[in-house]
Order: structure tokens, then sequence, then C-alpha cells
């Protein structure tokens, strides 16, 4: 007796609908999503082991190049970069009044606004710190840092209560990154001239090293 043969049915999926998913998700992802803006000086900075992580939102970072290998001791570029849009907007319009800031050139005060990073000058390196004159001697680094902390105070002098009836502050946070070859007679320098103008709080970013194995 003869077996009835059954005819395969073709295996057909259509994945136009899966196309359409995928690149809705990509246009999403595409509108969505923040693209982080390159750093001014790209340096390879120590590690430790400390986990703690700073704020994505209302931080200063201050970037120092890698050591001059003809000069060590030569004091290294310097940039402050604002993670605030509008803010640097404001920035770069006050920087224009600053004293010490007159020698800017417009066309690097315009590409702040665009980068949020600007180089600045914080003067010479000195043996010693303990002199009145040095300890009160202005710079662009110190009138910069002023300049945005005072921006900081007016903003939360503006701020309203909430229903609950209270205020949320913006606080500032200052970061130093810099290569793990830089000198300490560097990072020094940034440091004093950061208390100066009463900064003592801010952070040292680092590279998370890992643990050793038990």
């Amino acid at each position: 007796m003869g077996r009835f043969k059954i005819k395969k049915a073709d295996l057909f999926i259509d994945m136009t609908p899966m196309s359409d998913v995928m690149l809705l998700l990509l246009t999403f992802f595409l509108m969505a999503g923040t693209f982080t803006k390159p750093e001014p000086v790209q340096v390879q900075t120590p590690k430790s082991v400390s986990e703690i992580q700073i704020p994505s939102t209302d931080i200063m970072t201050i970037f120092l190049s890698a050591p001059n290998k003809d000069n060590p001791n030569a004091v290294p570029d310097i940039y402050i970069n604002l993670d605030n849009a509008p803010l640097v907007n404001k920035l770069a319009e006050k920087i224009k009044t600053l004293p010490m800031c007159g020698n800017i050139k417009k066309a690097d005060i315009e590409s702040f606004k665009e980068t949020q990073s600007i180089k600045v000058t914080i003067g010479e390196m000195v043996a010693d710190r303990g002199s009145q004159d040095d300890a009160t001697t202005d710079s662009q680094f110190k009138q910069i840092i002023k300049a945005v902390r005072g921006m900081y105070n007016e903003i939360n002098k503006a701020m309203t209560p909430d229903a609950k009836g209270e205020t949320h502050e913006r606080n500032l946070r200052i970061a130093i990154k810099s290569s793990k070859d830089t000198p300490y007679s560097t990072i020094k320098l940034v440091m004093n001239s950061l208390q100066d103008i009463q900064e003592n709080r801010y952070n040292l970013l680092t590279e998370l090293k890992s643990r050793p194995t038990e």
C-alpha cells in the first residue's frame, strides 16, 4: 500500500517588523544618548583601590598634562573643564572681564563654549610657599574657579523651596586629573592654589586597581 507524502511547507519568517523595531531602537538611542566630549589632555592616571565615585553633574575637572621629558620641573599645561553647558556660556562671558584673563584669546573663549574646556595659567613653580607675596598672587586659574564658585552661590540663593519647604542646594565638586608620572611638586602647586582661594575639598581621580585575590 502506497504511503502518502506530506508536502513540507516552506518556513518563511518575515523579518520586516524586526528590522523596523531595530531601526526605531537605534534612532531612540542616538537621539536620547549623551556623547562624551573628548578630554583636553590624555593622561594615564595612577591606580588606587578606592571605589568612591564622583558625581556625574556639577563637577569641575582640572586636567594636568603629562610631564615634559626635557624639563620635568616645568609647569604643565592646565585645563579647566566644566560639565554644565549653560554655566560654561555664562562663564565664557565673565572671563572677558576678569583682570588676569585679558590675554586669553577670543578664539579660545569661543572654543570653550563648544568643548567646555579652557587652558589657563597658574603661575610659576616656587620653592617657598610661605611668603606673603606668593600667597596673595592671583592667576587665571584662581580667578576662573572663584568665578564658578560665585555662580553656584548665586544659583543656591535664587533657589525656591519645594512642596515640603526644603531647598536642595547644588554643590560644585572639584576633581584633579593628572598623569601618574606627574611630580608631587606640580600637584602641590595646584592644591596650594586651591587652598589660597579657600577651596579645601577636592578629589584626585585615579584608575581602579584590582584587588589581589586571596
